[in-house]
């Protein structure tokens, strides 16, 4: 092998070891380094924490008529939009939140009867979303009412909640540059 033929093996092998010792992070993000005008906030859920929730028979707070309903969403409800490197935004909904809004367009039915096909939808929508969710939680059945409730290992919602708020404040941002 001549000596230029060994320089380009070694230039070679010099820039690959380089380019590999490189954090990921740096890589991972080298596409939105250089995009000015590009939606900043990436959908990034941390690991979620178990969070204990106490299952209730009646809720006060979320009967039929109430306005809570109106409140079980984060500032942009249900949508979340990812900014890609080439300054294109997608548009997405996180599950739990297109759930709930299901279940809030399901309770207005209830009270105000008008069938639309978002009725429909929100039906099979829910329904998809339990198969494949699959809770295996064995539930006793009392033989009377329990009115106190029980207690139920869950994941720490409000850290996809958190997420989504810093997202849509983000879009906020992206929308007025």
């Amino acid at each position: 092998m001549d000596m230029s033929a060994r320089w380009l093996i070694l230039t070679i092998s010099g820039v690959t070891m380089g380019i590999l010792l490189v954090p990921l992070s740096f890589w991972s993000t080298l596409g939105t380094r250089f995009c000015g005008g590009c939606l900043k906030n990436r959908w990034a859920i941390p690991t979620l924490d178990s969070v204990t929730l106490h299952i209730v028979r009646r809720s006060p707070s979320f009967t039929l008529t109430s306005d809570a309903w109106n409140y079980m969403l984060p500032s942009g409800g249900h949508i979340i939009h990812e900014g890609h490197s080439d300054g294109t935004v997608s548009v997405h909904t996180v599950a739990v939140f297109h759930q709930l809004r299901c279940l809030n367009i399901i309770r207005r039915y209830k009270l105000d009867g008008n069938h639309t096909e978002a009725i429909s939808h929100c039906f099979n929508y829910l329904r998809e979303s339990l198969i494949c969710g699959i809770d295996m939680y064995l539930e006793e059945i009392p033989t009377r009412p329990v009115a106190a409730g029980y207690d139920r290992k869950c994941n720490d919602w409000e850290a996809v909640w958190r997420e989504a708020e810093k997202n849509h404040a983000s879009y906020d941002t992206y929308i007025r540059e």
